[in-house]
């Protein structure tokens, strides 16, 4: 791995050590190319890294390929989903949509959603602030 970009020196560190300093600084592209080079992107449908967790705000980077799915879920804070490269597909319990670089979406807590890859995609999740909701039972 390159580690040219002033901002690679947290490339491929664990999340543990990029959560408890107080300046979180990375280069996406460069955790994109870790992440793809990963046994969990080469075998699974999907692979991610944690680029921030702190209290009311995580980031995360997601990598699918073309055929990868996230099967339904719910989040129990809002999220937002932005994409970088690629197209995803982003199913919702009553329309789906179908996302492309640049594209953002928003979704509220306990929503249930799936995501597939269109093609060779990587997105960047928020996970927004407040208290995690509990799901009604």
């Amino acid at each position: 791995m390159s580690r040219d970009h002033p901002l690679d020196e947290l490339a491929g560190s664990r999340p543990a050590g990029r959560i408890s300093i107080p300046v979180v600084t990375t280069n996406i592209d460069t955790e994109l190319e870790a992440l793809r080079r990963s046994a969990s992107y080469q075998h699974n449908d999907h692979a991610s890294a944690t680029i921030v967790n702190r209290p009311g705000l995580g980031v995360v980077l997601v990598a699918l390929p073309k055929g990868g799915h996230m099967a339904e879920h719910r989040a129990a804070r809002p999220i937002v989903l932005r994409v970088l490269e690629g197209r995803i597909r982003l199913k919702l319990r009553d329309q789906t949509l179908e996302m492309s670089p640049g594209d953002l979406t928003s979704l509220a807590p306990d929503l249930a959603h799936e995501v597939s890859g269109v093609e060779n995609s990587a997105f960047l999740l928020t996970i927004g602030g407040g208290a995690r909701q509990t799901p009604p039972l």
